[in-house]
């Protein structure tokens, strides 16, 4: 019995041990189960707060777009945390830079010091117009009451005010006199008509220009036009003055053309684009959206293009035959236009610089020891400009000063790429340099190219302005004529020549001018023989 009971026990502790095991494997399988959990709600927590801190940072960059400044100066206070050695030759740099600016500025004041009576306004411009208005006395009121004798005038005090007189509408008729003998009463003969800008149409050279330059230099669209000259007393409606830009940027295409071809035998362009959203008959009550394409000599002539799209098929039909190089942003369409000459494009140092300016906030150190370097290629660009260094010796320069910061950079970026998140500011800044720095190198060795391709940028805020009270282009057509009036605009804001004057010297020749001498009416030639004009006059 005894052995029966031990047996019976035996098997019930075994049992019992089993299900002990079962028991075990079970918690540790759920203590196993509990691990992974909570690594893995470490891990979401972590991502959660990875993208908490992009998505604020993501914000303050776009508010500090909406509602800071866009100026891209370094804060003093920043200075600090830069590197020793960048800050200590940033620093001499730029005390140099501010006693030279501060010599020029006391220089200044001591020639364009006005007399104190003035009280301090300068005198108005001498080629405006100036109307003389003489103010006398009565003879009653110059008595002498010493001598009881009328005053004589010995002098005069003189003041000036500036005044406007609005812009109006005027009629010009053309009358052609006609001739016919007394005699046989035979042979008329009448005076031939003169050359119109429009075939048979109302407006003058002068009236065309100023719709061109209203809409695409001053940015006011044709309905405000519209309503400016009803209050002139002479509506015109905008369906009319539609017709007549179309007409305006016909007839100025040709020399468009003709910069064109002067601009792509220049040994270095710089392109930039914006979007222009345009009406597409394909897509009722919908807008498409267009490209407004800039290829422009830097701080010079510029040529505008609109393609309904941003593929690279628009520049690379614009760029036929141009055989330079091509300094642009990081658009990826660019570089496909170079497969076959991989070193022609340079690239931009002012859009790296931006995304670092944007990443300062994120991480002032790295990003200001980026930004101070940057500072010192743009104080040595900054001081061969000031001091009229180009050619050989600009290259000269840029090889022994400039490619060092550029190497020194480079090291950098690639130690900080491991240790930045890529969708951070700073990883995003990091990893845009190190894809362009290629390219954005290549600007040593090219005396024409700058460090940036800021030139481009400034000539697209005149459509960008714009943009924002026109809206939109009517058409693809409608951008294309909108391209052509907009070359020729900010070229002649470019070269100092005054946009309403030119147009409509041009508007007025062009119809009648041989077409083997178009290049005598592009703005800088155009210009020139003004100046050679008025030289011998």
């Amino acid at each position: 019995m005894e052995a029966v009971e031990l047996a019976r026990r035996n098997a019930e502790l075994e049992a019992s041990n089993a299900a002990l095991r079962r028991a075990i494997q079970e918690l540790e399988s759920r203590v196993d189960d509990a691990v992974i959990h909570c690594a893995s709600l470490k891990a979401e927590r972590d991502q959660l707060q990875t993208t908490i801190r992009l998505l604020k940072a993501e914000r303050e960059r776009l508010l500090r777009r909406l509602f800071s400044p866009r100026s891209e100066k370094l804060d003093p206070a920043q200075i600090e945390l830069f590197r020793a050695e960048l800050l200590a030759e940033a620093d001499a740099e730029l005390a140099a830079e501010l006693a030279a600016k501060e010599a020029a500025r006391a220089k200044d004041d001591h020639e364009q010091r006005v007399p104190a009576k003035s009280n301090g306004r300068r005198r108005l411009p001498s080629e405006l117009r100036r109307e003389r208005r003489e103010y006398t006395l009565p003879e009653s009121e110059r008595i002498c009451p010493c001598c009881k004798v009328v005053m004589q005038p010995f002098g005069e005090d003189v003041s000036e005010q500036i005044e406007y007189v609005p812009a109006n509408l005027f009629v010009i008729e053309n009358a052609r006199i006609k001739y016919a003998c007394r005699g046989c009463e035979q042979g008329v003969r009448i005076a031939p008509a003169p050359a119109q800008p429009i075939e048979k149409g109302l407006p003058g050279p002068a009236l065309l220009a100023h719709v061109a330059l209203s809409k695409y230099g001053h940015h006011l669209p044709l309905y405000r036009l519209e309503q400016i000259f009803a209050e002139q007393g002479c509506p015109i409606s905008r369906k009319t003055m539609c017709d007549w830009v179309e007409q305006i940027a016909e007839s100025l295409a040709p020399v468009v053309r003709e910069q064109k071809r002067l601009l792509l035998a220049e040994p270095l362009l710089q392109a930039d684009e914006t979007p222009v959203p345009y009406q597409n008959p394909m897509r009722k009550g919908k807008l498409s959206q267009g490209y407004l394409w800039a290829y422009t000599k830097p701080w010079a002539e510029v040529v505008f293009d609109f393609t309904p799209t941003r593929s690279a098929a628009g520049p690379k039909t614009f760029l036929n035959g141009f055989g330079g190089h091509l300094q642009t942003d990081g658009y990826a369409g660019y570089a496909s236009l170079f497969e076959l000459r991989t070193d022609a494009r340079i690239g931009c140092l002012a859009h790296v610089r931006r995304k670092f300016f944007e990443a300062q906030h994120e991480t002032e150190d790295s990003a200001g020891t980026a930004l101070a370097a940057i500072q010192r290629i743009y104080r040595i660009e900054r001081r061969c400009r000031d001091g009229d260094v180009r050619g050989p010796d600009l290259i000269k320069v840029r090889q022994t000063e400039v490619l060092p910061i550029l190497d020194e950079l480079a090291s950098f970026f690639a130690y900080l790429e491991p240790k930045t998140l890529p969708q951070s500011l700073i990883g995003k800044a990091v990893r845009y340099a190190m894809g362009q720095w290629p390219s954005i190198r290549r600007f040593v060795s090219v005396a024409e190219a700058e460090a940036d391709n800021n030139s481009c940028e400034q000539t697209i805020r005149t459509p960008v302005l714009g943009r924002k009270n026109w809206l939109f282009a009517g058409s693809i057509e409608g951008g294309k004529r909108g391209a052509v009036i907009f070359s020729l605009v900010v070229t002649c804001k470019r070269l100092g020549i005054n946009p309403a004057e030119y147009l409509a010297d041009v508007i007025a020749r062009v119809s009648t001018h041989p077409n083997t001498r178009i290049a005598e009416l592009v703005p800088r030639a155009w210009k020139s023989l003004r100046d050679q004009t008025a030289a011998t006059a």
